[in-house]
């Protein structure tokens, strides 16, 4: 196939389509950054909820420990 031949057989491509295959690529790396940036926010909501719980439940182990002094050491 010669040089000819397979410039007839594609269509030429333009500027334009290579500036909307740039900006559908830009587009598709925002997404992607913002997808990360919120996987990233998630885990620290959940470790923070994590440590809020694991708090929460030490202070209910602590209080039950009380009432039961109480109520055995009478």
């Amino acid at each position: 196939m010669t040089p000819e031949e397979f410039g007839r057989k594609l269509p030429p491509m333009t500027l334009g389509f290579i500036i909307w295959v740039a900006m559908i690529a830009f587009s598709l790396g925002v997404l992607y950054t913002k997808v990360v940036d919120t996987d990233r926010l998630v885990v620290d909501e959940v470790g923070g909820l994590r440590s809020d719980w694991e708090r929460d439940k030490s202070e209910q182990d602590r209080r039950l420990e009380k009432l039961e002094d109480f109520i055995y050491n009478k």
